[in-house]
């Protein structure tokens, strides 16, 4: 590895050669600034750890790709370089104990993990989820910080991958905006917890395109402001769920499959398609109540 701590002209890692073998790079630029670019004409780096309190990373000029994990132990990562917002992916674990922002940039990472002292704020775009730590079993873990900006998070995991997500709480910080549930195949899971209290908030839509998702507690509550749509090979299995369910509108599309809380299921509002509930695949009541 290589240790970066100090930068000239606001550079500390500018990439304009080739990269030969494994490259881990460490930033500790106490002065601010620290542009980063690992592109140049071959290779790349691997895993990037940014560890000063005053440094700022910022991705210059390129979209940019790490080979492994994003690890900021203290200081901040941006995608805006002061011109433009620049894509990260991330093909490994991405840990924040420090701020990423990632402004109106396409995020992939491999999994998100946020501690207590950690904020990530998110793109207003799209940040795809596309693993788990392989350690904890969670491909979304957060117990610091979540600012959604509105942006979207889609949960795209590899093959055969049951994952678990931790975010959200009873007074709705650190909530998803919009949540798409895309795994491998109509049997993988995810699971959801709250990071604090009992009800789990997705403040915009929730798509369920293949998979399942299901509570890690039965009684605790999810509530969906906007639509919930399921469909083909997409499942809600609150099966053994005594908790609430609620949600702006829900579409089950044929092949799709809502396995209803013994509990209360709430409906608010309605489709664009004028409907506040259609179903056209699964629908097991499970001796629950439907309220519209």
């Amino acid at each position: 590895s290589i240790t970066i701590d100090n930068d000239s002209s606001d550079n500390s890692f500018i990439n304009n050669g080739t990269i030969s073998g494994v490259l881990d790079v460490i930033i500790t630029n106490p002065n601010g600034t620290s542009n980063f670019n690992a592109n140049g004409q071959g290779g790349g780096v691997r895993h990037l750890t940014v560890n000063h309190a005053s440094a700022v990373v910022k991705l210059k000029d390129e979209d940019q790709t790490l080979d492994g994990d994003l690890t900021i132990t203290a200081g901040q990562l941006t995608t805006n370089d002061g011109s433009a917002d620049r894509n990260l992916t991330v093909t490994g674990d991405c840990y924040v104990a420090g701020t990423r922002t990632g402004n109106a940039s396409a995020i992939s990472l491999g999994s998100l993990a946020v501690a207590a002292s950690g904020t990530y704020n998110a793109t207003t775009g799209t940040t795809t989820i596309t693993d788990e730590d392989s350690v904890t079993g969670y491909a979304w873990d957060v117990n610091g910080t979540y600012n959604n900006n509105d942006g979207g998070v889609t949960f795209d995991l590899g093959s055969g991958v049951d994952s678990h997500i931790r975010t959200g709480q009873s007074d709705g910080a650190n909530s998803f905006h919009n949540l798409t549930v895309l795994l491998n195949a109509s049997t993988n899971t995810l699971t959801m917890r709250p990071n604090a209290g009992t009800v789990m908030t997705i403040e915009g839509n929730l798509t369920i395109s293949e998979g399942v998702l299901q509570k890690n507690t039965h009684s605790h509550t999810l509530t969906v402001t906007g639509n919930v749509e399921i469909h083909a090979g997409g499942k809600i299995d609150a099966t053994s769920a005594s908790g609430a369910m609620n949600m702006g509108s829900l579409t089950i599309d044929a092949g799709g499959t809502y396995l209803a809380t013994t509990g209360t299921t709430t409906v608010t509002n309605k489709a664009s398609s004028n409907f506040a509930f259609k179903n056209s695949g699964t629908f097991t009541h499970n001796s629950g109540t439907m309220q519209i």
